[in-house]
């Protein structure tokens, strides 16, 4: 009996400690189940989301460079103000953003980030030529001269100080001192793109054409994507008479630069100089097209059409004209002689009354409101004023027109850059072609 009892006693200790082995390991389990359901939620998790990537930074400042270099100024300007927000107090960040603007006709803009550049660093002569770029392309030649002069006097070797001082004299009408001037910038880089370009306008402006033709050339070889230049040089072309070699040139800027009105109105001068004004309304309307406010293109259909004699269509054309240009007589003294042709002399009078309260200098008003004046004594049964005979005479065999103006009321494309609007006789319209 004693032995059964221990060998109970025995077996009763081995379950025990079965039973304590298997609590202590399913509490074990039951304490590590969480971590190890936590571990794989989160597993799952990282699987599912990705773990985010830092974005390479943009290098708007190399980007902004290269797009200048292909002739890209718009896109250009917009990286550089980019790269100039994040180098603010970089003047010559600012003077290249400034610099773009300008040969992107965004001149007011220009100017002011011009300035911008200058107020971070007044000593930069890069800084205070490009000033004067902006400047002279705004029309402010006074401004643009201290700018140019300041950046020759900060570093007598720097190019474009010589370059953009032979523009600014050129607008000027100082063409001495602008061919001086360009020679000393090319001398200095001879791989200078505005260097070469402004000597050759000095050239230009000097009319100097086969030599300025030779420089331009040479400009396109340095900085082949800027498609200004060759508007520049068909200009050249037109002015030497070359009118097959100028619309190559101008519709290799079309081609270039689509959205740039400046090339159609180029090709559109060529075609009125030939008289081909079918053509040049075309071209005109093209510039219009993109640049609703281009006051030359819409002051070149109208005259086209008062050239082609079709007054009909002239009225109208130059009734838009005033509205973009309401204090340009010119203008309204074309509007005048268009009503004059179409037989219309009340509105002829008041349209030529308008032109003289804006200018009472101007001829072709002055004669206008003379024969118009006639036309309304003859109308009403007054005797009329004895005038000269018209020119161009009709013949005998000819219907008789009415009276032609004793100058030719249409603009002339003006083949010189020469000064500027201001300093231009009033009689030519405005036409900065370079600029």
């Amino acid at each position: 009996m004693q032995q059964r009892r221990g060998l109970s006693f025995r077996s009763m200790a081995i379950i025990f400690l079965v039973l304590v082995i298997v609590l202590a390991g399913g509490l074990v389990a039951a304490l590590e189940l969480p971590i190890y359901l936590q571990e794989q939620k989160m597993a799952k998790t990282s699987q599912e989301t990705p773990v985010p990537t830092v974005a390479p930074r943009v290098d708007y400042l190399g980007e902004a460079e290269s797009l200048f270099d292909q002739g890209n100024f718009d896109d250009a300007a917009k990286q550089f103000e980019q790269a100039a927000r994040e180098k603010q107090d970089s003047a010559v960040v600012w003077a290249h953003w400034a610099k773009a603007l300008t040969l992107a006709h965004r001149e007011p803009e220009a100017v002011k980030v011009a300035e911008q550049a200058a107020q971070l660093d007044g000593r930069s002569a890069e800084v205070q030529a490009t000033l004067a770029l902006s400047y002279d392309w705004a029309g402010s030649y006074d401004k643009a001269l201290e700018a140019a002069r300041r950046a020759t006097q900060i570093d007598p070797s720097y190019a474009e100080g010589y370059a953009f001082l032979a523009e600014i004299y050129s607008d000027q009408g100082t063409i001495d001192k602008a061919l001086e001037a360009g020679k000393k910038a090319v001398e200095l880089d001879a791989k200078n793109v505005f260097a070469h370009r402004n000597y050759a306008y000095a050239l230009e402006s000097f009319g100097d054409y086969p030599s300025a033709v030779a420089v331009y050339q040479k400009a396109i070889e340095i900085k082949p994507g800027f498609a200004y230049l060759y508007r520049d040089l068909a200009k050249v072309y037109r002015s030497q008479g070359k009118d097959e070699d100028a619309i190559a040139a101008f519709q290799t800027a079309v081609a270039m630069q689509p959205r740039e009105p400046r090339s159609y109105q180029g090709l559109g001068l060529v075609y009125y100089s030939k008289k081909n004004y079918d053509l040049a309304i075309q071209q005109f309307r093209k510039a219009l097209d993109i640049d609703p406010n281009f006051v030359d293109a819409q002051s070149f259909i109208a005259w086209s059409y008062y050239l082609a004699e079709d007054y009909q269509s002239a009225a109208p054309e130059f009734v838009k004209d005033t509205v973009l240009e309401p204090k340009n007589a010119r203008s309204f003294a074309g509007l005048g002689w268009s009503k004059f042709q179409l037989g219309s002399y009340a509105e002829a009078a008041q349209a030529f009354q308008k032109a003289l309260d804006l200018d009472p200098n101007q001829a072709l008003a002055k004669d206008g409101l003379a024969k118009t004046q006639d036309k309304l004594k003859q109308q009403s049964g007054q005797p009329a004023q004895q005038q000269p005979a018209p020119s161009p005479s009709p013949s005998s065999s000819q219907q008789p027109k009415p009276q032609q103006p004793a100058q030719s009321p249409a603009p002339s494309p003006g083949p010189s850059p020469g000064p500027s609007a201001a300093q231009r006789p009033a009689a030519s319209p405005v036409e900065h072609l370079s600029h």
